[in-house]
């Protein structure tokens, strides 16, 4: 059987977060049986790569880095169209078949509209943002679900090769290269990043490294920024 959507995860030491994915995925598969499940592993220590192989999903390894894990699984990938995914993201109801539609009525990928899980007034101003910036500028992340085309993707030579920002980069390359979609999702997306340090700590950072991404300063360095 043909597969018309490839879902690629990559995962670092996601065993807590995993098994509600997976297992929503494997829900998704009994509706659409043309949908396979890749996660590239970049060395977990905690199970994740035996959990997802007991869930259904075929596991490869490379080393860590997102973009690599997200090009290698897109390597690998078989459908006509990927969608690449956090390991703590849930689904929305509808998932292949609103990726699909998108792409039957011509448009070259997308992302989806995302809500944030446990959130409050802050946190669901912030989706707000970036969900605005999403459908009207189409400026994706990586949290949004990402999709495009095997075809497209290709012709933008896949992810990057950069430490940080290469959804962003991805994104700025789809949208020059035709008109991409924004489903309605929604897709939920932990908010633990920003509980872990600091909502608004993390929200000054995220900003204060885009600016500085816009200016010109290497992924490089602005790794470093982040993880100090």
């Amino acid at each position: 059987m043909a597969i018309n959507l490839s879902v690629i995860i990559p995962v670092l030491n996601e065993a807590k977060t995993l098994p509600r994915l997976l297992t929503q995925l494997q829900s998704e598969g009994l509706i659409n049986p043309q949908l396979e499940v890749i996660m590239v592993d970049g060395g977990s220590t905690d199970g994740s790569r035996e959990l997802a192989i007991g869930l259904g999903a075929r596991v490869v390894t490379c080393p860590p880095g997102r973009s690599e894990q997200l090009n290698k699984g897109a390597a690998l990938a078989q459908g006509e169209v990927m969608v690449f995914l956090h390991a703590d993201s849930q689904i929305p109801p509808g998932f292949s078949d609103q990726i699909i539609k998108a792409v039957d009525s011509g448009y070259l990928g997308g992302a989806h509209r995302i809500v944030f899980s446990p959130d409050n007034g802050l946190l669901k101003l912030i989706a707000w943002g970036s969900n605005l910036r999403g459908k009207y500028r189409q400026n994706y992340y990586g949290d949004q679900g990402i999709f495009v085309t095997k075809d497209v993707f290709q012709a933008l030579g896949g992810f990057p090769d950069q430490e940080l920002m290469e959804d962003l980069e991805f994104g700025r390359r789809l949208k020059k290269l035709g008109t991409t979609f924004f489903l309605p999702g929604p897709l939920i997306t932990s908010s633990r990043r920003f509980t872990k340090n600091g909502i608004i700590r993390t929200l000054l950072l995220m900003q204060w490294l885009k600016l500085l991404y816009k200016l010109g300063v290497s992924t490089k360095r602005l790794k470093k920024l982040y993880k100090s």
